[in-house]
């Protein structure tokens, strides 16, 4: 085969993302990457899937959907521009989070009570009542004993969470 002869240009300075904690991202969520040069006034230009983020010039840039991420730093008189690594960015989805009633009434007797029932699918579980949480009570079901309007917060394996919309409970004396 023929001989290839690779010339490596190294601008002579190094540009790296601050990794954030964690890569996963829940939909509706941000992160914020900020960019740190080892030269001084450098200018910055974002990638996402090693293409130029229109707009992106900054230190910092605000990641909201996945994908790989880095960013190149130029100083104006190097040939080259110093690259990061990427950093890849997931994001998963918010677990559902409804709220059933079997039966379908809200209203019942101070004696019977109302169940409330979550959607089940390995999450975990906070109930609230009047935007409170209810301290202990984790299980998908609630049997609810006293007047109010509830909620669920739900979390999936990723740290993700959703919020239910109200119901509103009367109990009757």
């Amino acid at each position: 085969s023929n001989k290839v002869k690779l010339v490596a240009n190294d601008p002579g300075y190094t540009v790296t993302i601050t990794k954030p904690a964690d890569s996963i991202l829940c939909a509706g969520s941000s992160v914020l990457l900020t960019a740190i040069s080892s030269k001084p006034g450098v200018t910055y230009q974002w990638r996402k899937d090693n293409v130029a983020i229109p707009g992106a010039t900054g230190t910092t840039y605000l990641v909201t959907t996945g994908g790989y991420y880095r960013v190149m730093a130029s100083d104006g008189v190097s040939s080259c521009a110093a690259a990061s690594r990427n950093i890849a960015m997931v994001v998963k989805p918010n677990p559902p989070a409804t709220i059933t009633v079997p039966g379908g009434t809200t209203t019942a007797c101070e004696n019977e009570g109302v169940l409330l029932n979550a959607n089940i699918g390995g999450y975990t579980y906070e109930w609230m009542r009047g935007g409170t949480v209810i301290y202990g009570v984790t299980d998908s079901s609630v049997l609810i004993r006293n007047s109010g309007i509830y909620s669920v917060k739900v979390r999936n394996a990723d740290g993700c969470v959703s919020y239910s919309t109200t119901v509103t409970v009367n109990i009757l004396p």
